[in-house]
């Protein structure tokens, strides 16, 4: 079998001197391309039609001009007659060095087909510019550029606006998560990352949704997602009050703010971003505050008599919600079981007859007094004064009662013996506490033994609660007393521990609990002096008024506590506030001096707290501002709020954008306004820059050869001069036309297709760009292409339509052309594969009757034919079974392109085997040692692959050198689905000039007399490769064995 052939020289084609006229230098090739120069002519942008240029290894390496459009004249500068004829190497020095690689991808697409296309910056000419590559036919290619300076200069100053956005969003106090028009994050500044516990890079490429997961605090559902929200209306939204942000390790943080869309320089809403803030310490601070007044007004209004507050309405009218340690101790009942309890629980049914008209007078606003009964838990019935009044607690409509015992003034006589006995002592109690300054300790103390001494303790004691239990922190012994043998000092925790249940000695102790806001602070514990065992009800009455009056200290201290605590949240949190905070008196409805600022409305208005202090609102903001601020006072004194925007002055004349929200409240007494300003300069800037930037699409978009129109509500609301260029109608003609006018001028055979493209785009909610081509008749009765890419958008606040459309005319036009040259190609190549095949196959029947009638000759007068007829008739016999074998080459290399090919699963571990079987004569014969790896199942044609194995190792045997030993090695791998096979021998192999040629049919490198074969055995190995979607190729080097390495599809 031949390895090559020799290659005539191809001509070189004379190169041209001018336009078409000047074709008759051509070659048949070149003339050929006249339908070329015709399309180029008719394109508006730049183009070249080339030959390339190739060396003997078919390697390209120059490529020669045939012909270039008038516009690419303009848009290089060079002349056509300068051009046309000569070679890029000569016309451009050094371009073989040019990093874009011209010359290789050129010639890449000219001798492999396809495209190429690139975008490149010349500095001669200053612009940058887009090319594109195609094949029209083999060894040539067309070249079109595009100039594109406008696009890559304005997207550097959309990356440059997106690099300074970028600094700004990382630096602000407030979370930002910016995501793109399909809700996948994009930017997450360091606060985002803190809050939503997903760091930038985690998040990025994810929804929205699954980073930012926020619920309803009071229903626990999922909330409205803010993307969907920002991007189905193209507005600022704010987020719902009550919304709660889940974290990534499940942290549920209060969160309050706004999301806005992200828009291009065009309008259209590329994105979302979000800002918010953790109002955790604000919702915390403003719960404390509101708790602290709350129990401060439940708890001392009224303290010296039960006090309750019940539900108005609600799931349970008229239960308990709240009560104080005297009305547990009136009612005999645990705070725990008055509040599983209602009012008709403990009045008996007279009482509760008369509520419904109590609670209507409450409702109005008035406080209702009454005499009712109540019953206590041992089911005595006692007479109260009750005084109702309603209210608001935890934001529930509520009833707030005083009852008071007058059981007592009922009982007068006992009432004024136990005032005459204990006046004194009590008066001297109330002294103790209104003592200022006095440490609870000693309080405690003198209390302790005042009572004790009233009402005849022998000892006494006041045991606090703490960590470890109740503990002893005050005692007393009256003087002289002697406890029993079993009554000790430490016994009195024993007895707080036995419930209260009288001594070893028979003495009953009184135990008396001090408590306040549901903390039991401690008890009191006396033992009676003396022979005395028990106690008499006037000496406990006293007991317990004493541990009353300390409970209403304990708590008027603890609440003392709370509001210096909450004080101290709310200066933290306004001195740690971004924003600048200001607080001014009202003078006679106008604005008075500053009399609060945070360090925050220092920096902004770049001014110390003592110079504020003396100035009022009107001294910080400029002079053209001062106008407004006759309006604002009076839309604070009618609404009692106000939100404006203003400039603030600096000392140095420095001009600062504000936006102030102020709201009249009282501040110790007298009318205040509460101011918070934020620094709006840099929105500002953004909004003139978004101005610019619209005013920028319109000069943009009017200098555009591409047709830009905006459609809303049927009606055509913006379209450019190219656009009405494209249609040939005049702008009133357009800006009348209707819906069904439109679709008038659309091709009848592409009308139904247009109409259900915009029924599909109307009914799309996304923003999502469509894209399709359609054929209209002008006003001139012109038919022409065009390509339409659409998408909605928000305009004027409704929702439009946006369409860029090019005229794609001339493509299409040779798109045709192509189309119908391939159609031929396909055609003109089925013919020859079935000639192929026909003219093979009636050629063996004659042939072989001619074999027959020679070897019958040989056979019958072999006897009577000299030693010449007899080599004559060798040769013929020989050659005719050449002929046969040549035929039979023939016939399956022709199958190989009509038959088609099976699809299964193949081992070719037992394939090679096979092959090897078939040689097997060969094999012995060289004495041929195989070398064989690990073969792989692939997927293929079996018969095929037989074929392909058995050629390269019949090819491997043949060519083997005489005098060394055969070797041959089949090896297999897999690479990224697909498996590389190798057969490598040690043969004589073979020129590298010639690895290409051997594939191709009847070529051979030796001949036929030293090597037998018919020149085909590789073609048909390239044919079978190709068809399984592989490839093959050679590598080799003369007398150091060749490698045959090709590709098949992995199982």
């Amino acid at each position: 079998m031949r390895r090559s052939a020799r290659v005539k020289k191809e001509k070189k084609p004379k190169p041209a001197q001018g336009k078409h006229s000047s074709l008759k230098h051509k070659t048949g090739a070149d003339v050929a391309g006249l339908e070329v120069y015709g399309l180029l002519d008719k394109s508006i942008n730049a183009a070249a039609y080339h030959r390339i240029i190739t060396d003997k290894k078919k390697r390209p390496v120059d490529y020669e001009y045939l012909y270039v459009n008038a516009a690419f004249e303009k848009f290089t500068g060079l002349k056509r007659e300068n051009v046309i004829g000569n070679c890029v190497r000569k016309l451009i020095p050094g371009i073989e060095k040019d990093s874009a690689g011209w010359i290789k991808n050129f010639g890449a697409v000219a001798l492999k087909g396809g495209e190429w296309r690139a975008e490149y910056r010349s500095e001669a000419l200053k612009k940058w510019y887009s090319v594109m590559s195609y094949c029209p036919r083999h060894g040539y290619f067309i070249a079109i550029f595009e100039d594109v300076t406008d696009r890559k200069l304005a997207e550097e100053r959309i990356k440059e606006q997106k690099n300074s956005l970028n600094t700004t969003l990382r630096s602000i106090g407030d979370a930002v998560i910016a995501a793109d028009a399909h809700g996948r994050v994009t930017f997450m500044n360091p606060v985002a990352e803190k809050l939503t516990g997903y760091r930038e890079k985690e998040a990025a490429g994810l929804r929205l949704e699954e980073v930012f997961r926020i619920i309803n605090e009071q229903t626990g559902k999922k909330a409205e997602s803010p993307v969907a929200k920002v991007l189905k209306k193209g507005v600022i939204v704010g987020l719902a009050n009550h919304t709660v942000l889940i974290s990534k390790t499940g942290k549920k943080i209060p969160i309050e703010d706004s999301g806005a869309p992200i828009k291009d320089d065009k309008g259209r809403i590329t994105g979302v971003v979000l800002v918010f803030h953790d109002v955790t310490e604000k919702r915390e601070a403003q719960r404390l505050v509101e708790e602290s007044e709350q129990r401060y007004r439940l708890l001392y209004k009224g303290v010296n008599d039960a006090m309750f507050v019940t539900e108005l309405f609600g799931r349970r009218p008229g239960g308990f919600l709240e009560v104080n340690d005297e009305a547990c101790r009136s009612l005999g009942y645990t705070r725990k079981e008055l509040l599983n309890m209602t009012i008709p629980d403990i009045a008996p049914p007279e009482s509760v007859r008369i509520a419904p008209k109590m609670i209507r007078a409450i409702i109005t606003g008035k406080t209702v007094a009454a005499e009712v009964e109540h019953i206590k838990k041992d089911g005595t019935i006692f007479p109260v004064e009750l005084k109702l009044s309603s209210a608001s607690y935890g934001g529930r409509a509520v009833m707030i009662g005083l009852a008071r015992d007058i059981t007592k003034f009922k009982a007068t006589e006992r009432r004024l013996e136990l005032e005459k006995i204990y006046s004194e002592t009590r008066e001297e109690i109330w002294m103790d506490v209104l003592t200022p300054r006095v440490k609870m300790e000693n309080l405690v103390k003198k209390v302790l033994e005042r009572v004790a001494a009233a009402i005849g303790a022998g000892m006494a004691c006041f045991l606090e609660s703490g960590e470890n239990g109740l503990e002893a922190v005050v005692k007393w012994k009256a003087k002289g007393y002697k406890p029993d043998k079993d009554i000790e000092e430490c016994s009195l925790e024993r007895i707080i521990e036995g419930g209260g249940r009288e001594t070893a000695a028979g003495k009953m102790p009184l135990v008396v609990p001090c408590s306040y806001a549901d903390k039991e602070k401690g008890v009191f514990v006396y033992l009676p002096g003396g022979k005395r065992t028990e106690w008499q009800r006037q000496e406990s009455m006293l007991a317990n008024e004493a541990a009353r009056i300390l409970s209403r200290v304990f708590a008027r201290r603890a609440a003392e506590e709370l509001v210096a605590e909450s004080e101290e949240r709310y200066r933290e949190l306004v001195n740690n506030a971004n924003d600048a905070v200001f607080v001014n008196l009202l003078d006679k409805g106008r604005a008075g001096r500053l009399i609060e600022v945070n360090p925050a409305a220092c920096r902004i208005t770049h001014r110390k707290k003592e110079e504020l202090l003396n100035l009022t609102p009107a001294g910080i903001v400029s002079e053209e501002s001062l106008a407004d601020f006759s309006r604002i006072g009076s839309e604070l004194a009618r609404k009692g709020k106000a939100v404006y925007e203003t400039t603030i002055k600096t000392p140095s004349g420095q001009l600062i954008e504000a936006e102030i929200n102020s709201h009249v409240f009282m501040y110790r007494g007298e009318r205040a306004v509460l101011s918070i300003m934020r620094d709006i300069t840099e929105r500002k800037r953004f909004e003139k820059q978004l101005e610019e930037s619209e005013e920028k699409f319109r000069m943009l978009s009017e200098q555009s050869l591409l047709g830009i129109g905006i459609l809303q509500d049927g009606l055509f609301k913006y379209f450019n001069d190219a656009f009405l260029k494209m249609l040939g109608y005049t702008r009133g003609e357009v800006v009348s036309m209707r819906p069904w006018q439109f679709a008038e001028i659309v091709h009848p055979e592409d009308r139904e297709m247009v109409i259900e493209q915009t029924k599909k785009r109307l009914s799309q909610e996304s923003d999502a760009m469509t894209n399709y081509s359609f054929r209209i008749i002008t006003k001139g009765v012109q038919v022409k292409w065009l390509e339409i890419y659409s998408k909605n958008i928000i305009y004027n606040g409704k929702t439009a339509e946006m369409f860029t459309q090019a005229d794609i005319t001339d493509m299409m036009n040779i798109r045709e052309e192509l189309e119908r040259a391939v159609i031929s190609l396909k055609k003109s190549n089925e013919e020859l594969e079935r000639f192929a095949y026909v003219a093979s196959h009636d050629l063996q029947e004659p042939l072989r009757m001619v074999s027959s009638y020679v070897q019958l000759l040989e056979r019958r007068y072999k006897d009577k034919l000299d030693a010449d007829a007899a080599e004559f008739i060798s040769y013929a016999v020989e050659g005719a079974g050449r002929m046969q074998r040549l035929i039979k080459d023939l016939l399956a290399y022709s199958r190989l392109g009509t038959k088609e090919k099976k699809s299964e699963q193949v081992d070719t571990q037992k394939l090679v085997d096979a092959a090897l079987n078939n040689l097997l004569a060969a094999l012995s014969e060289k004495k041929a040692v195989i070398k064989k790896g690990r073969l792989p199942v692939v997927k293929g044609d079996e018969g095929q692959l037989l074929q392909l194995f058995q050629n390269l190792i019949g090819n491997a045997i043949k060519f083997a050198k005489k005098d060394e030993a055969c070797i041959i090695e089949i090896r297999a791998e897999a690479k990224e689905g697909e498996v590389v096979f190798s057969v490598k021998d040690n043969g004589i192999g073979i020129p590298p000039e010639y690895r290409e040629k051997i594939f191709v049919v009847f070529q051979r490198l030796h001949a036929g007399f030293e090597y037998g074969g018919t020149g085909i055995g590789l073609a048909i190995c390239k044919r079978v490769v190709e068809n399984h979607g592989g490839s093959i190729r050679v590598e080799s080097e003369t007398g150091r064995g060749a490698e045959f390495i090709f590709t098949l599809p992995e199982k």
